[in-house]
This record gives C-alpha cells, sequence and structure tokens, in this order.
C-alpha cells in the first residue's frame, strides 16, 4: 500500500498537467451552445467536455501502464522485493536475477517477455480507447 502511495503522489502531478492541457483545448463555442440550448453543468461536461478530453484518457492510461510495469527504484529503495517476494515487479526480477545473481542470459529473457507484455496489453487498450476518442 505504502509502494502504491508513493507512485500516486509521484505521478498525479504529470498526469494533471496532460489533463489541464487537455481541459483548455475545449473550445468555449461548444460549451456556450450547449449553455444556450440549456444543457445543465453536468450534461456540458458528460457530452461535450469530456467526448474532447478522451484523447488525454488514452495518453495517461497508456503512460501509466507502462509506467507501472516499469517500477523498479521504489521498490528496489522501499521493500527490496520482500517481504518475501510479494513486492517484486517484472524489472525487478530483471535486475535481481541479472545483476545480483549473474545470470544475464535469463534478465535478458525477462526483458524480453517484459516488452511483449508492454506491446500486448498496449494495443489492447489502445484499440478500446481510440474508439472513445472524438475529433472537433
Amino acid at each position: 500500500m505504502a509502494v502504491a502511495l508513493v507512485l500516486i503522489w509521484k505521478g498525479a502531478g504529470y498526469y494533471m498537467i496532460i489533463y489541464l492541457a487537455a481541459l483548455q483545448g475545449v473550445p468555449q463555442d461548444a460549451q456556450e451552445a450547449a449553455t444556450i440550448d440549456g444543457a445543465t453543468a453536468i450534461q456540458r461536461f458528460r457530452f461535450i467536455t469530456l467526448p474532447l478530453i478522451s484523447g488525454s484518457f488514452t495518453i495517461c492510461f497508456t503512460l501509466s501502464l507502462i509506467n507501472g510495469l516499469k517500477v523498479f527504484d521504489q521498490i528496489a529503495v522501499m521493500t527490496d522485493g520482500g517481504p518475501g517476494f510479494t513486492t517484486e515487479t517484472i524489472v525487478y526480477l530483471l535486475y535481481k536475477s541479472g545483476f545480483g545473481e549473474g545470470r544475464q542470459g535469463y534478465g535478458t529473457a525477462v526483458g524480453i517477455v517484459l516488452l511483449f507484455i508492454i506491446l500486448i496489453l498496449n494495443g489492447i487498450q489502445s484499440s478500446i480507447l481510440r474508439k472513445r476518442e472524438v475529433q472537433l
């Protein structure tokens, strides 16, 4: 839980900047037209703002997925993979086997598996989230 809190704290500002930039890119013309048509604030957010910033959701989800799979330094500093192997990630396993145990071949294989996992998960989430994006 402590590692998760550190990772959320670390990434929250970065993702908020992306969302802020997306919110500033929403045209005021569409907001004003919806207000004139009688839309409430919740309706404007749901039907105008949210679809127009869905591209930033795709970017942030992709970045957080990749960064979540690449967690190393927090695990190494805070828990060293323990207790037992409960906080050991695939990148920490790569480091531990490749550098700590001297099994560079196994570490390279773990790295290649991590690459394919990232590519597959990124392809799946990208195909799902790209359908929701709206261009103005």
